[in-house]
């Protein structure tokens, strides 16, 4: 089993999101946290664990994924930020 780094990051605690292909689709995980989830094989199938997919579709407010530079106040490489704050 092995895991690719993706671009989001875990909506339970905020580390990094991994993928690991399946027959069926992928199975994502967070390197922090172990909080897992099932879904498809594209960057869209990230959002059962991240950020992304943590308000409903019907809600204007969005939020996202985003790779940041990191600095001594906010080490994290990848962030979530309300989509229209970018």
């Amino acid at each position: 089993m092995s895991y690719q780094l993706t671009e989001h990051c875990c909506r339970r605690c905020s580390g990094r999101a991994l993928r690991r292909l399946t027959p069926a689709g992928a199975v994502y995980r967070c390197a922090d946290c172990g909080f897992e989830g099932e879904g498809p094989a594209t960057d869209a199938g990230t959002a059962v664990i991240c950020w992304c997919g943590a308000l409903p579709a019907n809600l204007k407010t969005k939020i996202v994924c985003i790779r940041q530079k990191p600095t001594p106040e906010s080490p994290c490489e990848i962030v979530a930020m309300e989509a229209g704050a970018l």
